[in-house]
């Protein structure tokens, strides 16, 4: 079993939504980094982010970039492109620079920023993080 993948809203790789920090933390060795943020805290491991709100503890977000090789149902990873989801998912949006795909709820994309006139074809661009969430407990909505 394939143990990099991407499932929306619940997991990326062995790393799960709604654990707490100290059930995340025996995970990683000493090399995280955690940030407090207004109301949660961002902790950063390898390749990995986590954001964890203060008032439970508890992860409600993870994200992916840099060397990261796992896959959303096998297809979709770090260098794929907009094209590429439209391929195997059908319609996204996009929405402040986060792309969701239409039909499936728990993850969104950010796509590479190297301003210049290519990215005025998104659909090009290579994507550059991936992020997991619990549609039912997100901080931020999408129109």
């Amino acid at each position: 079993m394939n143990t990099l993948s991407i499932i929306p809203g619940l997991s990326i790789d062995k790393y799960c939504l709604n654990w707490t920090k100290q059930d995340l933390i025996p995970h990683l060795n000493k090399n995280y980094k955690i940030a407090n943020l207004s109301r949660s805290y961002l902790l950063n491991y390898k390749q990995f982010s986590f954001w964890i709100k203060q008032e439970n503890d508890k992860i409600y977000q993870i994200g992916v970039k840099g060397e990261y090789a796992g896959k959303l149902f096998g297809k979709i990873g770090i260098g794929s492109t907009l094209s590429d989801v439209q391929k195997y998912f059908g319609d996204w949006k996009e929405e402040l620079n986060i792309y969701i795909i239409a039909n499936c709820e728990g993850v969104c994309f950010e796509i590479s920023d190297n301003d210049t006139e290519e990215e005025l074809e998104q659909d090009k661009m290579p994507i550059s993080a991936i992020y997991i969430y619990d549609p039912k407990d997100v901080i931020w909505k999408l129109s």
